[in-house]
């Protein structure tokens, strides 16, 4: 009997609040950006511009503008970190589909296969902070060998001239800012087995970093958490293994 528990295991996640503030931060910029439209008069900029009449709406404007400037800002790097939480959430999932497959294999290569498989979901989602790179830490042993992977294979998919050098420090810097953990409480056939992703998203701007981050100090950074829950499919022979020459891989 076909067993879809996999494909419909349910993900369980964390940093919920992130889509709670993107969406408070949202309205208030929308509300904000729909009053000053309503209030923007052309003969407004004109005074500004030609003579000292205009000096009352100089003053308005310049106190003004640095917060809006500042919620807007707020709203791009919340919407960022929401692309991160999609791509976490996928990039646990294929983390625990990974350790489904590579479970009865030696446990160097089934973490190697593991990681590959968790960077390679999350890199197109996350912000790596490429240029930043005292803040990242450094990669698996593995990922310079994965980086070249990925861009041959991104280059060949996608039908486009990638930029291999920032495309592979990208995938080194997401790389070297995920950390997994693999939770098996029993390793039988139909038990739960779960991934948990976690991944230190860095923030683009000054201002906005210090206020997001949770401890307020250098590297600004927002730790962003998934897991997901699949069924551990373990073959039911004796040798626990499918009759495959694994040393093909």
């Amino acid at each position: 009997m076909l067993n879809l528990s996999p494909i419909l295991a349910a993900p369980k996640t964390h940093s919920e609040e992130l889509i709670l503030f993107w969406g408070v931060t949202l309205l208030i910029w929308g509300i904000w950006t729909i009053r000053l439209a309503s209030r923007f008069h052309p003969r407004r900029a004109r005074q500004i511009l030609v003579g000292e009449s205009g000096l009352s709406y100089t003053l308005a404007f310049v106190l003004t503008m640095p917060i809006y400037f500042l919620t807007c800002l707020l709203v791009g790097e919340l919407t960022l970190l929401l692309m991160t939480k999609i791509g976490s959430v996928y990039a646990a999932y294929a983390g625990a589909r990974s350790a489904t497959v590579w479970e009865n294999m030696e446990e160097d290569l089934k973490n190697r296969r593991v990681r590959q498989s968790i960077v390679n979901a999350l890199a197109p989602f996350a912000m790596s902070g490429e240029n930043r790179f005292g803040s990242a830490g450094l990669p698996d042993g593995d990922a310079p060998l994965h980086a070249l992977e990925y861009v041959h294979v991104l280059s060949r998919y996608s039908g486009e001239d990638v930029e291999s050098l920032r495309v592979g420090v990208h995938y080194l810097k997401v790389d070297a800012r995920t950390e997994y953990e693999i939770e098996i409480p029993t390793k039988e056939y139909g038990a739960d087995l779960t991934c948990r992703v976690t991944y230190r998203a860095p923030f683009l701007t000054p201002g906005v970093a210090r206020l997001l981050d949770p401890d307020h100090t250098w590297p600004y950074e927002y730790p962003i958490t998934s897991e997901v829950t699949l069924t551990l499919e373990r073959p039911l022979s004796e040798e626990g293994t499918l009759g495959i020459d694994y040393e093909a891989y």
